[in-house]
């Protein structure tokens, strides 16, 4: 079977099985897995080896990540839980998950976040 020149391959079945993880955890969380949650669930104990899937996902036009960011990665398509959540849905989750952590986690946290959405959820926690 030939395939057109601008097409882009097909997906491997770990491929496929890593994106279908990663749909069904945002399904079910409602945010995305780490690179450590896929490995446990895939059975690879090298994160060089779920980062070349991403890799290869990202290629393939499947997936976006935002590359130094934990749980940076973006569907192309929206799940089913995207298309029904509401912003504050979002911020009462968020605010639930930040009462849950640690001084020191919160920092790890912060460092990351531009200071508009910072400040969205300290409004969201009080």
């Amino acid at each position: 079977m030939k395939t057109s020149p601008t097409a882009p391959p097909a997906l491997t079945r770990r491929q496929r099985a890593v994106l279908q993880f990663i749909r069904t955890h945002i399904d079910r969380e409602g945010y995305p897995p780490t690179v450590r949650e896929i490995g446990d669930h895939m059975h690879i104990r090298s994160p060089n080896g779920i980062m070349c899937h991403l890799k290869a996902l990202e290629n393939r036009g499947k997936i976006t990540r935002t590359h130094n960011c934990s749980r940076a990665i973006r569907l192309c398509e929206p799940t089913r839980k995207e298309t029904n959540v509401t912003r504050g849905s979002i911020e009462r989750r968020t605010a639930r998950l930040l009462e849950s952590m640690s001084v020191v986690q919160l920092r790890g946290l912060v460092t990351e976040i531009d200071r508009r959405t910072a400040n969205r959820l300290k409004k969201a926690l009080k």
